[in-house]
């Protein structure tokens, strides 16, 4: 029974060096610790693999989701700042980005920004570092609004430039 306190000891010092090395190196890097970076990197990862599954679907069924009429379009005739967005992605993930770009030009732009920003967090989470959203500005809203409004309009008008290749 005499080497019981000795083996608590070590144990003890063994839990206070590993305690101040975890600490030390969080003091040193936010969020650096392994449990903090697997959490950092569960929401971008978890949202990256559903987004990945969607995309096969999309992929696999050429944008045809078993949507058989937009609802906008059924009530006004006019194609919706969406109508082409699933195309579009089956589109790209065949690499033909021109066909993508003319199924829906601004969803690809949001995309690409959206894609960018994910990788952003995903780097950021790997680095151990605290990952902010982007946020948007009111008038950031306000331009993304209006031009996907200019772009539903311009795409329902066949006779303007580009008009044609605009519509899905």
């Amino acid at each position: 029974m005499r080497g019981a306190p000795l083996v608590q000891q070590g144990r003890q010092l063994a839990a206070a060096t590993v305690d101040r090395a975890v600490t030390s190196r969080a003091l040193r890097r936010p969020g650096s610790t392994p449990v903090a970076r697997g959490r950092a990197l569960a929401a971008p990862l978890g949202t990256g693999a559903v987004v990945a599954l969607a995309t096969a679907a999309v992929h696999v069924t050429g944008g045809e989701l078993g949507f058989s009429v937009c609802p906008f379009h059924a009530t006004t005739g006019w194609w919706c700042p969406l109508c082409g967005g699933s195309r579009a992605v089956a589109a790209m993930t065949h690499g033909d980005v021109g066909s993508a770009l003319s199924y829906n030009l601004p969803a690809m732009v949001l995309l690409a920004a959206v894609t960018l920003s994910w990788l952003t967090q995903v780097y950021a989470a790997l680095r151990g570092r605290a990952a902010h959203l982007p946020r948007l500005s009111r008038r950031s809203g306000v331009i993304m609004g209006v031009v996907f409004l200019v772009f539903t309009i311009w795409r329902n008008l066949p006779h303007l430039p580009l008009g044609a290749w605009l519509a899905p």
